[in-house]
């Protein structure tokens, strides 16, 4: 791939994507209410094993491109694999993010609530413009693209069915691993509800803001 103005441009809306996104991981996870769906897995982990969530998050989402691998067989490309490049991103920034969040500590629950709607809108926001990029994906959609592609199935159906598999199962080994469920709440499933919905409609400013007849993304 030519490294033209674009290329660079493009690649500068998806670090900022990822910062944004992780920023509001983090704070999801400071609301104390569940953490979203993208995180919740790494989130129980994490606190198992004492590790950072950056670090779990990178393992993951590992775990998730050479899954994607043996899906898509043939068809497994160097677009798949600069997904490595954004995980390494992603996980280093959540790290940070997690850093910069430090000192956020809500007492009351509205305080609670009110930080996962704040972060379920910083979250959509990272995620369009992570779409608006055109450049990559984090390995978490590659792979829902992945099992869509080797099932047949619908992408918004089976995106529904991984979200519900993967918080079921971080609900799962935190109630093996702790006895009670942390990590998973009411904030996970607001989250599941609004992410998407924030992403759709920041994503149509964008493209309506900045109009490129290249741009197919929908």
């Amino acid at each position: 791939m030519r490294i033209t103005k674009d290329v660079v441009k493009r690649i500068a809306i998806l670090v900022v994507g990822i910062f944004v996104m992780t920023t509001g991981i983090s704070l999801s996870v400071r609301a104390l209410i569940g953490t979203t769906p993208i995180s919740s897995f790494p989130y129980v982990i994490s606190i198992g094993t004492g590790l950072s969530l950056g670090t779990i998050t990178f393992i993951v989402n590992a775990l998730f491109i050479v899954a994607q691998y043996f899906l898509l067989k043939d068809r497994f490309t160097r677009y798949h694999l600069a997904q490595v490049g954004v995980i390494i991103v992603f996980s280093l920034f959540t790290d940070l993010t997690m850093a910069m969040t430090a000192g956020i500590i809500p007492t009351e629950y509205w305080e609670q609530f009110g930080l996962v709607v704040l972060s379920t809108v910083i979250l959509g926001t990272g995620v369009a413009l992570e779409m608006f990029s055109r450049t990559s994906m984090v390995p978490g959609e590659g792979i829902v693209l992945a099992i869509s592609y080797r099932t047949r199935m619908q992408f918004s159906k089976t995106k529904v069915m991984f979200d519900v598999t993967y918080v079921l199962l971080a609900a799962l080994v935190s109630i093996l691993w702790f006895g009670h469920l942390d990590g998973v709440r009411e904030g996970t499933i607001f989250a599941a509800i609004f992410v998407g919905v924030t992403a759709r409609y920041v994503l149509k400013v964008l493209k309506k803001a900045f109009p490129d007849p290249q741009n197919t993304v929908s």
